[in-house]
């Protein structure tokens, strides 16, 4: 691995939804190619900075979206951004 590549955790605060990668590229435009994903393929749609001039779109797959974020359930007082 090279020198250049670090080491980090996320700690985004996301909207999203379950969503196949199919349905992803069929509903939300300038989907950048992902290779060889199956349409069929669970996964999330990502909205960050949802309602904010640096809003955007993505997709991510069930497990890499599930091991790096936990639902924070409605009703819940949302944490403000660690630094």
């Amino acid at each position: 691995m090279s020198d250049r590549i670090k080491f980090y955790q996320c700690i985004k605060q996301v909207h999203a939804e379950p969503m196949t990668f199919g349905a992803f590229k069929t509903s939300i435009r300038n989907v950048r190619d992902m290779g060889q994903v199956h349409p069929l393929e669970p996964g999330y749609h990502v909205i960050y900075s949802q309602g904010t001039d640096h809003e955007y779109h993505s997709w991510s797959p069930k497990a890499a979206f599930e091991e790096g974020y936990l639902e924070i359930p409605a009703g819940t007082s949302k944490p403000g951004k660690v630094s």
